[in-house]
């Protein structure tokens, strides 16, 4: 069964790849062709400061509330303890990143700093393009992971948030496992879509003229950040792939489209699924 959904990924891969070259989306100097976010208004040094405040405000956000046990409770590590965390730290970023969009968008209209309602539907329909792409990276690299002796988790879950949304769930759920839920969904594809796409990415295509380099070291950084982050959050290097992945679909759904919430929605569709599917697969494992 395994080997059919590799052989399925692949082909579906490759006629997603064959469509994108048909309409002139990853052929050389196709940006150029459909038109470049106009990101001259400022240097790639403004562009990159708003993501490195961003960051910032996550950094301190989260020691400070980390250390109000009235909010996160008297013990670390728990369910409560991660999702007040995580909810207040991704609100906080969320308000800062948008803030400084907003400040932005004034002087540079024309970057890709205005959200439309329309870019919705649009980003789920290009997520679901580029699933294909990004589960068949996945399960390559889980059985190069496996070929070379590594192990994999039991359950077969990577990401220790989402384990910690699963324990809840079997515990009998809670509001607190609904906020983590939250943050994973909402809080998490917002605040990072700003720092890696909209800011980091902006900077280095400003800085080098070449929105693919941009594209690749944003996408590439988005990576490597969920693979040695906090540990509440790190995922192995196998899992770190598919991300990378995605995070190099969002950035050039960015650069086409040139919409703000096309690859915030990309990001959370990825995270619902995600979610979706681990409960679905535990709660017919406990059936």
């Amino acid at each position: 069964m395994a080997d059919w959904r590799v052989g399925l990924l692949a082909a579906a891969s490759a006629l997603v790849l064959v469509m994108l070259w048909a309409g002139d989306a990853i052929r050389p100097g196709s940006l150029q062709r459909s038109g470049e976010r106009d990101l001259k208004p400022f240097p790639w040094l403004i562009w990159l400061f708003p993501g490195l405040l961003t960051f910032a405000a996550l950094v301190l956000t989260a020691s400070a509330v980390g250390a109000w046990p009235w909010l996160v409770g008297p013990e670390p590590g728990t369910l409560r303890y991660h999702a007040a965390v995580q909810g207040a730290t991704y609100l906080v970023g969320g308000v800062v990143a948008l803030g400084l969009v907003y400040m932005m968008a004034h002087a540079a209209p024309n970057a890709g700093l205005r959200p439309l309602w329309s870019d919705l539907p649009i980003g789920v329909g290009l997520f679901v393009l580029a699933l294909p792409l990004v589960l068949l990276s996945g399960e390559l690299a889980v059985r190069m992971h496996a070929g070379i002796g590594g192990s994999l988790p039991p359950d077969g879950v990577a990401h220790p948030t989402l384990a910690l949304m699963l324990q809840g769930m079997k515990g009998g759920g809670s509001a607190w496992v609904w906020a983590l839920v939250a943050a994973a969904v909402v809080g998490a594809p917002l605040v990072e879509e700003m720092i890696y796409r909209v800011f980091l990415q902006s900077s280095i295509s400003r800085a080098t003229g070449l929105p693919w380099v941009g594209m690749l070291v944003a996408a590439t950084l988005f990576a490597v950040v969920h693979a040695i982050g906090p540990a509440e959050q790190r995922v192995p290097w196998y899992a770190a792939v598919p991300i990378g992945v995605l995070g190099l679909a969002c950035g050039l759904a960015y650069e086409r489209t040139k919409r703000l919430l096309v690859p915030i929605t990309m990001h959370a569709s990825f995270n619902a699924m995600n979610i979706a599917m681990a409960m679905w697969v535990t709660g017919s494992a406990s059936a």
